[in-house]
């Protein structure tokens, strides 16, 4: 049951039994206040009049007199005060119930925040049985929100360390092939240019890994905003194709694009830019070597789709569900060789969201398919 339904459905029942509580005393009050009048005004007023005679002297003021004087004829005055007392105890018995009801509030949520793993000693009155239920809720949602952050930590130190490592592995190598090239003064020119080539590409690779650490700072302190503008979605998407060639080449597999021209859309275009190069570089590094990676263009009235095709091997449920977390790997046997932050999907449906769209993932019968759906209008 949602918020609103416990608004509709349970608030009333305990605004009810404070309004009922309330309407009793005062009924009784009333009765109290009409008992009292008709036993002064009865046969207890000659009692109270025989009363008086005995307290004064005789052939002194008559005590009818004095009944009149003092009772009889402030009777208005009598009730009044009895029914200003009167709603001053429905006022008190009102207060009590209320702030027995806060008490027990904030003692039971007092327990919630100290003790969020045992939801069975969350126990309120009958009357509040609606906030017991919200405070398990509440106390469920905390304990589930922790859990996350604990997952994400580690993920976080995780990958940190991972990183730390391999950023130590190529400065080695480059150190090493480089004091050799300084120790080695005959070496050959054929050996020379072949650890310079070594100890260039580990440099890239560490320049790769530098920029994955600035990745997880800006991920995690900067907030993203959009600059809008009109983006043509057939040519953004042939300028990766041409991006991404000498990636393609190298496990023989090939690009096909199906877009229809001049499909645009209104859209931040570096940061859609950088969303379509993280589903395609997921396509290209998990399709088998030979196969082709197609990219589709989809005019669907108000949005338009881009799915992202690869085949290879499918991704299992459980992993779909998980792949646009913060930190996911997607192979975690995969070393930062190969593998990124596990950062780029989910900034890729950071970015998607933003501008009022939503990215799916499937994955069946030897194929991966990623959609982007977004509106062509800001």
């Amino acid at each position: 049951m949602n918020t609103k339904e416990y608004k509709r459905k349970k608030y009333p029942l305990i605004r009810r039994g404070i309004f009922i509580r309330c309407l009793t005393s005062t009924f009784f009050v009333g009765i109290g206040g009409f008992l009292l009048y008709q036993w002064i005004r009865g046969n207890t007023a000659q009692r109270i009049i025989r009363f008086f005679a005995i307290l004064t002297a005789p052939g002194t003021t008559d005590p009818e007199v004095i009944y009149n004087s003092i009772i009889r004829n402030n009777m208005t005055g009598i009730i009044k005060l009895y029914i200003i007392f009167g709603f001053l105890f429905v006022g008190y018995i009102t207060y009590v119930q209320v702030h027995k009801y806060v008490e027990d509030l904030l003692s039971q949520v007092e327990n919630a925040l100290e003790e969020t793993s045992n939801l069975k000693e969350v126990k309120l009155s009958p009357d509040l049985d609606v906030f017991e239920e919200k405070i398990r809720q509440g106390m469920e949602l905390l304990k589930r929100k922790e859990k996350d952050a604990q997952i994400e930590l580690q993920r976080k130190n995780e990958l940190v360390m991972y990183l730390a490592h391999d950023i130590k592995t190529p400065l080695t190598s480059i150190i090493g092939y480089l004091n050799l090239l300084l120790e080695a003064e005959e070496l050959k020119e054929k050996n020379r240019q072949k650890y310079l080539k070594i100890a260039y590409d580990k440099s890239l690779r560490l320049e790769e890994l530098i920029q994955e650490f600035f990745e997880i700072t800006r991920y995690n302190l900067q907030s993203m905003t959009l600059s809008y503008e009109e983006i043509d979605v057939s040519y953004m998407l042939a300028q990766m194709g041409e991006e991404f060639y000498p990636v393609l080449l190298k496990d023989g597999k090939t690009w096909s694009v199906k877009v229809p021209d001049e499909l645009k859309i209104m859209g931040d275009s570096n940061k859609l830019a950088r969303v379509f190069q993280n589903i395609l570089k997921n396509g290209i590094a998990y399709g088998f070597p030979g196969t082709t990676v197609e990219v589709l263009g989809i005019d669907k009235g108000e949005d338009v789709w881009i799915q992202c095709i690869n085949y290879g091997e499918e991704i299992p449920e459980y992993k779909l569900e998980s792949i646009f977390e913060e930190f996911y790997r997607l192979d975690e046997a995969r070393s930062t060789n190969t593998g990124g932050s596990g950062l780029g999907l989910s900034i890729a449906k950071r970015i998607v969201e933003l501008h009022g769209g939503k990215i799916l993932a499937e994955s069946r019968d030897g194929k991966t398919v990623f959609t982007v759906i977004l509106p062509k209008t800001k």
